[in-house]
């Protein structure tokens, strides 16, 4: 739950999302491994983002397995809410390959994840459902 900072779809179509994102940073390790750019906590929320899109398009749960280039323009803001757009999928069988691109609330680009893969597996959507069954009791 530390790390659920997705809060709302803004927008969505057959290939694309935008998620409101806003996660508290010092919640988790106090803030520990962040750079001048890159806070692995808030970045985690960038790559949960294709794998909803991955979970639209594939029709399965999903998880990221790798990110092909990221472009830092600026740090993504703790505690404040930001946008990330989820789009350009390129999906296979058992994967999707997507684009997401953190954003102010007003359009500056943040960050841009190019080509994050994310991967199923027959069974995933029961292990997520295991996993996350206490968390929605």
């Amino acid at each position: 739950p530390a790390l659920q900072g997705l809060r709302a779809i803004r927008a969505q179509s057959d290939d694309a999302l935008v998620l409101e994102c806003a996660l508290p940073t010092e919640w988790v390790a106090n803030g520990a491994y962040a750079g001048r750019l890159h806070d692995p906590v808030l970045a985690d929320l960038i790559l949960q983002a294709p794998a909803v899109l991955g979970h639209r398009l594939l029709g399965t749960a999903c998880l990221p397995l790798s990110v092909g280039s990221i472009d830092y323009h600026a740090p993504l803001p703790a505690d404040d809410p930001f946008l990330v757009v989820v789009d350009n999928p390129r999906v296979a069988q058992m994967e999707a390959t997507i684009d997401a691109t953190a954003l102010t609330l007003n359009g500056s680009v943040l960050q841009r994840f190019s080509d994050v893969t994310v991967l199923t597996t027959p069974d995933m959507t029961d292990k997520f459902r295991a996993s996350t069954k206490e968390w929605l009791a």
